[in-house]
């Protein structure tokens, strides 16, 4: 093609090609336009209209000064409150003979005592108890055995309470076991096998197993109450989002990464069973070592173990 002088047949060539490329570009155009569109409708979305965590959202920067950290004026201040007489262990009685500013001789004002409390941990905080089981023989059977141990000890060296806090560590603390025995090494001075606490997370989960009958019960009681499930299109303080239930399955998560998870089906019940039971009670306001405690303590005695539900949360 000659660029001074370009037939006629050139330049019709030339401008489909031209047209062609302007066609093309105009729809590569569309496409981005949109693809803009659809990323900026993305970063409107926070965890407010959205199932995302709150853990997303964008914090919008703002030329609003920071608050000061610390009480505000006229804002009531929160102490520590003190051990009830019936829970010191020791009274210490200390009494001012010389002034620390001048070092002159101070007299009594008459004035109630101003108290200073401190909690330590003991050197021994744990109580071990020896059963001695006394031999005998059976004529009849012609046997030899030994005297049985009572129903709430158990055979295991670890106490019920004990178990339960062992559980309580890696269940609720989400700690390795690894960790949670160093913690009973350190801590308690008490020293556990790993296979030890492996075996107490699963009398923990055998425990909890034995609730599936109170889980149908509330299950039912869900059913029955379905209507609720659409409650948050009538009243705007319950959302309308999941968040509440991802931030519970988040310690979960945590866990996972962690240590990876569980390498047995044992391991697996465990961490689903303490992690149901752990975030109800919260939801509760209940104590998790407490109902452990009384977990493990019915399931030795093969009594009834308590419901982690309130009578309020289902109807029998």
């Amino acid at each position: 093609m000659n660029l001074l002088k370009p037939t006629y047949d050139e330049l019709f060539a030339l401008v489909q090609r031209q047209s062609k490329i302007i066609f093309e570009q105009g729809q590569t155009i569309k496409r981005l336009e949109k693809k803009i569109t659809e990323l900026e409708e993305k970063l409107k979305l926070n965890s407010k209209n959205s199932s995302k965590p709150p853990s997303t959202d964008q914090k919008g920067k703002t030329d609003v000064p920071k608050k000061k950290g610390g009480a505000k004026p006229g804002h009531p201040g929160h102490f520590r409150p003190l051990f009830s007489t019936d829970q010191v262990d020791t009274f210490v009685n200390l009494r001012a003979e010389h002034c620390p500013s001048c070092g002159e001789t101070v007299q009594p004002s008459g004035e109630p005592p101003s108290i200073h409390q401190q909690v330590e941990i003991a050197p021994k905080p744990y109580i071990v108890t020896q059963y001695n089981r006394e031999s005998f023989y059976c004529p009849c059977c012609r046997r030899y055995g030994v005297a049985s141990l009572p129903s709430h000890v158990g055979p295991s060296a670890f106490g019920t309470r004990l178990s339960a806090f062992m559980g309580f560590l890696t269940g609720t603390c989400r700690l390795s076991r690894r960790i949670a025995l160093s913690v009973m090494q350190e801590g308690l001075d008490l020293r556990a096998a790993v296979g030890t606490q492996t075996n107490i997370e699963n009398r923990i989960a055998t425990a909890r197993g034995k609730h599936s009958l109170s889980l149908k019960r509330f299950a039912r009681s869900l059913l029955r109450k379905a209507q609720n499930l659409w409650i948050f299109a009538t009243r705007d303080s319950v959302e309308p989002t999941n968040n509440q239930a991802e931030r519970d399955l988040r310690g979960i998560v945590i866990t996972r990464r962690i240590s990876y998870g569980s390498k047995s089906e044992r391991g697996d019940r465990f961490i689903e069973r303490i992690n149901s039971v752990v975030t109800t009670l919260k939801r509760q306001g209940k104590k998790c070592l407490d109902y452990l405690t009384e977990a493990l303590g019915a399931w030795k005695t093969g009594s009834s173990a308590p419901t982690i539900f309130s009578q309020s949360c289902y109807t029998p």
